[in-house]
């Protein structure tokens, strides 16, 4: 069911990086716990989050707290929101067609205007505070394996942000949250893994490259 959101915005309910504190869902309050450069998340309750993409203005906010050249913040700030726009759709339509696909990546459902709701999980970068060694090598492979699925489907977040991109569902499993910023062809992504500098290749190549088809993938 699409949920309706009624941002109802006022001095105090704006954060310093100008995304709203609280918004309404279906007549409740909730409240924010996360934002990035492309969505501020909220907390629905049912152990599931909502992810409303930011506006323009809230995208080029973001940059603004980070970088000293604002020629450089409207530039980045439009450019992740863009691909947010051109990426996301794909990405829960494979999703909702792909079981494996959907559990990696934290069980996303669309919602209106490029929003999603997904599996509430605790980042990697909390469980690896109290991990152990043991536990650590336990997550570095479920990480793998959660990315070898994702390749499987023509999907590569070349942020590769280990920690912050990733976290772990109330099952135990590794699960990709922020999926925004994902390649959506197996011809770029089997490309770049199979290049000897995988990475600085990728990310010089995708960089220049048009949009890849959306429908270029690994069944």
């Amino acid at each position: 069911m699409t949920r309706r959101l009624d941002s109802v915005r006022s001095a105090k309910s704006i954060t310093v990086a100008g995304h709203l504190e609280r918004i309404c869902v279906n007549g409740r309050s909730q409240t924010l716990i996360g934002q990035g450069a492309q969505y501020s998340v909220y907390n629905i309750g049912d152990s599931r989050v909502l992810k409303v993409l930011n506006s323009l203005d809230e995208a080029i906010a973001f940059y603004r707290h980070r970088e000293a050249e604002e020629e450089n913040v409207v530039a980045d700030g439009t450019q992740v929101r863009r691909t947010a726009i051109r990426s996301t759709p794909h990405i829960l339509r494979l999703s909702a067609r792909y079981a494996e696909l959907s559990d990696a990546l934290g069980c996303p459902r669309a919602e209106d205007a490029f929003g999603y709701t997904q599996k509430k999980v605790r980042p990697l970068s909390e469980v690896f505070k109290e991990a152990t060694p043991e536990e650590m090598c336990r997550l570095i492979d479920g990480f793998i394996g959660c990315y070898l699925v994702c390749w499987r489907y023509g999907l590569f977040d070349y942020i590769m942000n280990f920690l912050n991109n990733n976290g772990l569902d109330d099952d135990g499993c590794v699960v990709l949250i922020d999926f925004g910023e994902c390649a959506l062809s197996t011809s770029v992504v089997s490309k770049a893994v199979l290049s000897p500098d995988w990475n600085a290749g990728f990310d010089a190549d995708y960089s220049r490259a048009p949009p890849q088809p959306a429908w270029d993938f690994a069944a």
